[in-house]
């Protein structure tokens, strides 16, 4: 009988799912919300509606967020459905609350948003695979690039180099040049995790000596992908002619030696002395 017992009790711990096999278990449908929850969710949705600037509205903007936040991924689809909305405080927010409730586990049934004809929704979609870092969506981010979308695309490129393929990392840098400022905070969050030589060889490679632009755009996406050693490679740029390359230049050694962030307004002045500063080191 203890026998018995024993080669049962072992049979079911054999049974059980290993931590490592719950951490790679992804659920094949969204989560349903119960009729109370989608109450709530709707009655929340509509308090996102004509934020103004004042402090109350802002506050009832909030606490619209955490309610729709603490409801899951079950809000999904119905979210989804309200991101072309002319309202760009409200699309925000709903970005917000779907970067909350779409942890990395919801990839493959996020991928399967990328095929939708709402373009707000494949935008949004391939962003926030980008920003998952998930090697298997690579194949993903390969069909994406052919999409009609500026925006899709730059994202499929922008997610393929966080996974250390530059292969179509043209994409994003044609892109900073003219929208930096929109793309930088995500940009830094997607490519800082695989700074490498070989992807900072990859930028340095394709910043034109005569063109400034280029240069400026190269330092700045420097910033997320050189490794430390490259140090001497940006100080280089310290002696640019042109202001612009110089300042982006600091800008690029103070991330990525010291670790602090960018001084995005330097005086004329203030660039002359800290490149000479830089110099010394």
């Amino acid at each position: 009988m203890k026998i018995v017992f024993e080669t049962s009790l072992l049979l079911l711990i054999l049974a059980l799912p290993s931590p490592a096999q719950e951490e790679d278990a992804k659920p094949e449908k969204w989560p349903k919300l119960s009729d109370p929850e989608r109450r709530r969710m709707r009655f929340q949705l509509r308090q996102l509606e004509g934020i103004d600037g004042s402090e109350a509205q802002q506050a009832k903007a909030l606490q619209a967020e955490e309610v729709l936040s603490a409801l899951g991924a079950g809000i999904t689809l119905e979210v989804l459905r309200q991101l072309d909305s002319e309202d760009e405080d409200k699309v925000a927010a709903l970005e917000r609350v779907l970067d909350r409730v779409l942890s990395p586990e919801y990839g493959p049934l996020v991928a399967r948003l990328v095929k939708r004809k709402e373009s707000a929704v494949r935008i949004y979609a391939v962003s926030r695979l980008a920003r998952n870092h998930q090697q298997e969506m690579a194949p993903i981010f390969r069909e994406a690039l052919k999409d009609d979308e500026d925006d899709v695309q730059f994202y499929a490129a922008l997610g393929l180099a966080g996974l250390s393929d530059m292969s179509a990392m043209k994409v994003v840098f044609d892109r900073c040049r003219k929208d930096w400022s929109r793309f930088a905070g995500v940009i830094d969050e997607v490519l800082s995790p695989t700074r490498s030589a070989a992807s900072a060889d990859w930028v340095l490679a394709a910043m034109q000596p005569k063109d400034v632009r280029s240069q400026v755009v190269g330092l700045r996406l420097l910033r997320s992908l050189a490794p430390s050693t490259y140090k001497e490679k940006l100080q280089a740029y310290l002696d640019a002619d042109q202001n612009a390359v110089k300042k982006a230049a600091i800008n690029a050694l103070r991330v990525v030696v010291d670790g602090d962030p960018p001084l995005e307004k330097l005086s004329v002045f203030q660039a002359i002395e800290l490149a000479e500063k830089w110099r010394q080191r």
